[in-house]
């Protein structure tokens, strides 16, 4: 700045009482440093009072004329210049972070004056993308703060003073200021897309893309989480792209879904990243079936039986065709709702087996399309009638051997089988017992000695287990008895007949009366018939058949075979070895002099056997006399018997033991067993002496 005749250079003070009064040209400059003194008088330039009011800094002064045109004169005598300063004050304003980020999201800021200010605070700085706090002084030409960055932006932030804001100490108005920084608090985003949007088993893979909304870093496969499946092929297709292949699990039916998790990866910037997800239905569950046949069993009774298909869920594409069927077949086919059929399954006629009634896998699907599992069930068939056959164990019956086991067996476990169902000729029925579930025995026991057959005939009023009727059946049985004349054939009359008397052999036959009829000496053959008789064998060895009546039968001396026939008898073997046999009545047998007893077990429940010597022989034929043999292999054993067990028979002179009841079991040989004492039978009650 020039005043009148004076050029200002920077200088600090002039002060020199050496220079009062004087008068430089111009040529002459003041030294820095150096005190001068002037006169002056107020028309002569400039007021010095002027300068030191303004407050300058540097003051140069140099005079431009001599005497009047550039001299300085002094008013007051000795001074001190003060400098002079008009220079305007400026600002540099430094954001320190050249960027900021989530990372690092703040930076210093230093506000730097050329020189001291005034004037100057935190409300005028202006700020652009973020906020400024921590405003502090340093010195007077030196502040900071901390500038702050907005979040979630992607900008240039500024930090700014205006122009003329400050002042320096000399009045100067400041000059502005400004700085910039990059800001990026933008938090990256993921979009993630499973691009089917449902799978099964048919589709159970789709591509997944993960798209970033810009470059991002520390991302791959180990920072996505999978649900209801895997993760595969997993590959970059540039900065913010990237691909994968998810895959089902089989057998499940949820919702499967691909995540990544926040701050799993940045951005360039650091940012860190949002989260991404998508979900997929998914069904790769396979329906089930369960097949219910609702009768357990069936027969000719109760032939069908509804059959339920329950699958697990809605399904397609199943229809009858889609039903194998053995063992029967099927009807009445129908769709309940979407899971739910029905139909009728009728067993095949005649068999005895296993039916079933079954859908095979992959023949129908779920909505979703995967392949059903396969369902069956099964149903016990027994659609076959029993048969029944029917043996005889003695074939032909004879005067001798009369009465015979039959054996009615049938091909399967039946009931409802009795007595009742069993129809004869020629005989009758005794001892019906039950050996097991398809065996059965009875006794038959000839009643027409003149016949030449008899007849066991089975009705179909039997049923097996299950309920199937039984077919009807029947046998013959031959019958060649004794081939004598029939004992209840004979004269009209109560006849008494006495043989010839001599050795011959007589044939006598009572009437249908009360006889009298004795042998003599001869081998004889006598009848007595119907009536309540009186028989003598006689000397010989006679064959002596009581008949009907309730008969008094000696068979005197010879050996004598002597049948009691259905009467309640009394019979005497005599003194010959004879064999009696009681017949149905409840006879009372008397042994003699050493005779053999022949025992009916069906018919002598009742009898009474006393004195005999020898051996008593249980004819058992197709019939039983004993169940089981008392304890104790020696002394005196009582053994107790039941109707129809057929434990024991009789060969050769011993006595022998079913061990175990069954029929075709190997006996175990006794021995002969004698009769001690005078022992009666009752309920089958017999006592022996074992060896």
């Amino acid at each position: 700045m020039n005043g009148t005749g004076i050029v200002w250079d920077g200088y600090d003070k002039i002060s020199d009482t050496g220079l009062m009064g004087t008068e430089h040209n111009g040529s002459n400059l003041l030294t820095a440093g150096n005190t001068y003194t002037y006169s002056y008088s107020k028309d002569q330039g400039v007021e010095i009072e002027s300068l030191l009011a303004q407050g300058v800094v540097t003051l140069g002064v140099r005079a431009t004329s001599v005497n009047g045109t550039g001299g300085i004169k002094a008013v007051d005598g000795q001074f001190v210049f003060v400098p002079y300063d008009n220079t305007p004050p400026t600002v540099t304003v430094d954001i320190v972070n050249a960027s900021l980020n989530d990372g690092t999201n703040s930076s210093l800021v230093s506000f730097e004056f050329s020189e001291d200010v005034t004037g100057f605070d935190d409300s005028d700085v202006n700020v652009s993308g973020g906020t400024l706090s921590d405003f502090t002084q340093v010195d007077g030409n030196s502040y900071t703060a901390i500038f702050t960055a907005d979040d979630a932006v992607e900008t240039i932030g500024s930090v700014s003073v205006a122009a003329d804001s400050y002042t320096d100490i000399a009045g100067n108005n400041g000059g502005a200021g400004t700085d910039t920084v990059t800001i990026d608090t933008l938090n990256p985003t993921l979009a993630v897309d499973i691009v089917n949007a449902s799978l099964n088993d048919g589709t159970n893979s789709s591509l997944v893309s993960f798209e970033f909304s810009e470059d991002v870093t520390g991302f791959d496969d180990s920072d996505v989480n999978v649900s209801g499946g895997t993760l595969s092929d997993f590959t970059q297709v540039d900065g913010n792209s990237y691909t994968a292949i998810f895959t089902a699990d089989d057998a499940v039916e949820t919702i499967g879904s691909v995540s990544v998790a926040a701050d799993s990866y940045t951005d360039i910037a650091g940012n860190n990243g949002g989260a991404g997800t998508d979900t997929v239905t998914i069904d790769t569950l396979n329906p089930t079936l369960a097949v219910d046949i609702v009768n357990a069993s069936l027969n000719d009774g109760t032939n069908s039986s509804l059959v339920s298909f329950e699958f697990s869920e809605d399904v397609t594409g199943f229809d009858d065709s889609d039903v194998n069927v053995s063992g029967g077949t099927l009807s009445d086919f129908t769709q309940v709702d979407g899971n739910s059929y029905t139909a009728i399954f009728t067993a095949d006629d005649a068999v005895e087996t296993t039916g079933s009634v079954s859908v095979a896998a992959d023949s129908y699907t779920d909505i979703a399309g995967n392949n059903g599992g396969a369902g069956s069930d099964t149903v016990t068939i027994d659609t076959l009638n029993p048969t029944v056959g029917i043996t005889f164990d003695n074939s032909p019956l004879t005067g001798q051997n009369f009465s015979t086991t039959v054996t009615f067996q049938f091909s399967e476990a039946v009931s409802g089988f009795t007595a009742s169902d069993v129809t004869l000729t020629k005989g009758v029925l005794s001892n019906f017992t039950s050996v097991n579930g398809d065996t059965y025995t009875a006794t038959f026991t000839a009643t027409d000695f003149q016949s030449p057959t008899g007849t066991v005939a089975v009705s179909n009023d039997y049923f097996d287990t299950l309920g199937n009727q039984g077919v009807a059946n029947s046998a013959n049985i031959a019958m060649t008895v004794g081939g004598g004349p029939d004992p209840n054939d004979g004269p009209s009359g109560g006849d008494s007949v006495i043989g010839s008397g001599t050795i011959g052999a007589d044939s006598i036959t009572g009437s249908t009366g009360d006889d009298d009829l004795s042998g003599i000496d001869g081998t004889d053959t006598i009848n007595g018939g119907d009536g309540n008789d009186t028989i003598n064998g006689g000397t010989g060895a006679d064959i002596i058949r009581g008949g009907t009546g309730n008969d008094n039968i000696i068979g005197l001396g010879g050996f004598d075979l002597i049948y009691g026939g259905s009467g309640n008898d009394t019979i005497n073997g005599g003194n010959g070895n004879d064999t009696i046999v009681g017949g149905f009545g409840n006879d009372s047998l008397i042994g003699g002099g050493g005779d053999t007893f022949q025992f009916l077990s069906i018919y002598d429940q009742q009898d009474v056997i006393t004195g005999f010597n020898d051996t008593i022989v249980f004819d058992i034929t197709g019939a039983s006399a004993f169940t089981a043999l008392g304890s104790g292999a020696l002394g005196t054993t009582t053994y107790t018997g039941a109707i129809d067990g057929g434990y024991l028979t009789y060969s050769g002179g011993v006595l022998s033991y079913d061990a175990d009841g069954s029929a075709g079991s190997t006996f175990s040989p006794l021995a002969i067993v004698t009769l001690i004492g005078s022992p009666t039978l009752s309920d089958t009650n017999v006592l022996f002496q074992a060896l």
